[in-house]
């Protein structure tokens, strides 16, 4: 029987993949649990044009990423904070940090967005990697200096 795929199912494929099953996977479990609908001509039409808007849409949102990775490219965050021996930092420098300093230059990135493995606790010139979406990523200088107690 010929499916149309409404959701992903790993074994099998991604949505609004036409595939070939047997009827009786398709009629007890696929179509009841609403993961795929059978294939007909209508259903069919439906979904290529689904896929061509969510490509199209897809297109865009990576253009309009790709213009913030370009801003985040071209700014050097710099972040102070107090110092103590050997250029060890009282504290830390964060994803947080990094969030909020990105802001204060005009650019809103969720910190989960920053890649930051562990947090930065000397003084020192960073390149971090922000992961704005799956497709494009940007890398970030930050510049952590130290001041005086």
């Amino acid at each position: 029987m010929k499916i149309i795929l409404k959701t992903e199912v790993p074994s099998l494929g991604k949505v609004g993949d036409v595939i070939n099953v047997k009827d009786g996977y398709a009629i007890n479990y696929l179509i009841p649990k609403q993961l795929a609908m059978k294939a007909d001509t209508a259903s069919v039409k439906s979904i290529s044009h689904q896929k061509i808007m969510v490509e199209h849409i897809k297109k865009k949102l990576i253009r309009d990423t790709t213009d913030v990775k370009l801003k985040i490219e071209n700014t050097e965050v710099v972040i102070e904070k107090q110092m103590g021996e050997q250029n060890k930092l009282f504290g830390s420098v964060t994803a947080q940090d990094i969030s909020e300093a990105l802001e204060k230059n005009g650019l809103q990135i969720d910190k989960r967005k920053i890649e930051l493995d562990t947090p930065i606790h000397s003084v020192g010139l960073y390149n971090i990697v922000v992961k704005l979406h799956p497709e494009v990523i940007a890398n970030l200088k930050v510049k952590v200096i130290g001041k005086a107690p």
